[in-house]
């Protein structure tokens, strides 16, 4: 009986162990959104991953700050959009597992003149 404890005790490690290892790396996109010409952050913009499932984002906080977590390592584009602004592409972002991906953007307005 002693001997079956032991055995489920060493098979409920390996799977353990095992679980451990097979998570997929993972790392933060992270940055800041100001306007390109006065340098004032711009809170509220939109940062998405275009084509991730479940699709991943964030939105700019009042100092401009962005943060999004757990994106697996490889290669992503970002789109990063805000009313009255230039839509952004920020193309081949590479995420690893080693670092921290950190991005400074900056927005330019989209003037349009009326007739």
């Amino acid at each position: 009986m002693k001997k079956q404890y032991v055995i489920l005790i060493a098979i409920v490690w390996v799977i353990a162990t095992a679980m451990g290892y097979s998570q997929t790396p993972s790392q933060t996109i992270r940055g800041t959104i100001v306007d390109k010409q006065s340098q004032s952050v711009i809170p509220g913009a939109n940062v998405v991953i275009p084509g991730s499932s479940p699709l991943k984002g964030a939105v700019s906080d009042e100092k401009g700050r962005f943060h999004i977590h757990d994106v697996t390592s490889g290669r992503y584009d970002l789109k990063i959009t805000y009313m009255g602004y230039k839509e952004i592409i920020i193309p081949n972002v590479v995420v690893t597992a080693g670092k921290e991906v950190v991005l400074d953007v900056a927005m330019e307005e989209n003037v349009n003149s009326l007739s």
